[in-house]
């Protein structure tokens, strides 16, 4: 959690995903949101989808969310296009309620041997509709 900010109770919720011609073997990229008002809860982080046999996990590094996904028994993301995880955010209580924008930063793709494909994320914009108390 960032120190000294106050989150609601509600968690945000955003499904990521994937879009790849060839099996992936591993993932990792950065959420970072304009402002720093999202914090990863970390414990929420979940495979969805596609990507049903990966391991994800989240962590919050200097503001950004870190996500790394991997499938420890060397098994793939199969070619295709879909939901691959799940993470919920925390929102702090000073979040005006307005747009929010959420960029995906960092992101390196791996295929079979460790090979770097080329990638590009995506960013999301959402409405924050309610205010903390």
């Amino acid at each position: 959690n960032v120190t000294g900010v106050q989150t609601c109770a509600l968690p945000i919720s955003l499904v990521i995903e994937m879009n790849n011609a060839v099996p992936v073997k591993g993932l990792q990229f950065n959420l970072v949101d304009d402002v720093d008002y999202l914090t990863i809860d970390v414990a929420s982080v979940q495979q969805v989808g596609r990507a049903a046999n990966f391991t994800f996990v989240g962590n919050e590094v200097n503001g950004q969310s870190l996500i790394l996904g991997v499938n420890f028994n060397g098994e793939e993301i199969a070619p295709g296009s879909g939901a691959i995880l799940e993470v919920q955010f925390m929102i702090a209580s000073n979040a005006p309620m307005n747009d929010l924008s959420l960029s995906i930063t960092d992101l390196i793709v791996a295929t079979q041997g460790g090979l770097p494909l080329p990638s590009n994320g995506t960013d999301y914009v959402f409405f924050t509709y309610h205010r903390c108390r």
